[in-house]
């Protein structure tokens, strides 16, 4: 079976900072959305979408983050991957992307814009290789950290998974 760090040298992936994990874009359109389309900025514009492939190895977490464009999960290998969703009227989940459909993994999964997302592996799991695809694409000034404080804060059903991610 391939481990992680062979996946991570055949795919030349990098250090995703500060969220963790590994990642290389693989597509971003050159069809650009005007800002004020997408509430954002005039004169601000976003790539219609973008791609990436991205891998979680080990005790390392996809750090409680969330973004300004929907985001859809393709799991390819290794998994099953938990995440942690806490959307803004104050519910949170946890789903499975993983490919047991019969116990309710889901091999692809959508987080909306502006939900809060962040992800871990369960021991004995050793990576998931996955794939996202961004609509609008993927830009830094979209990314947005969580502070552990806010929320357990907003969130307190869920302080030790965010004290995990954060």
């Amino acid at each position: 079976m391939i481990t992680a760090d062979e996946i991570i040298n055949l795919m030349g992936l990098k250090p995703l900072f500060p969220e963790g994990g590994y990642y290389v874009e693989t597509y971003r359109s050159p069809i650009v959305l005007d800002g004020r389309q997408i509430n954002l900025e005039e004169g601000d514009v976003r790539e219609l979408f973008s791609a990436i492939y991205y891998l979680l190895a080990g005790r390392r977490v996809s750090r409680l983050h969330r973004l300004r464009s929907d985001e859809i999960y393709h799991l390819y290998l290794g998994g099953p991957l938990r995440m942690l969703l806490l959307y803004p009227d104050g519910i949170g989940e946890v789903i499975t992307l993983g490919v047991d459909l019969a116990i309710g993994q889901r091999p692809q999964v959508l987080v909306p814009a502006g939900v809060w997302q962040g992800s871990w592996l369960e021991g004995g799991v050793d990576f998931a290789f996955m794939g996202t695809t961004m609509a609008p694409a993927y830009n830094p000034d979209d990314f947005e950290l969580a502070e552990r404080e806010k929320m357990v804060y907003e969130y307190p059903q869920f302080e030790v998974i965010i004290n995990r991610l954060t």
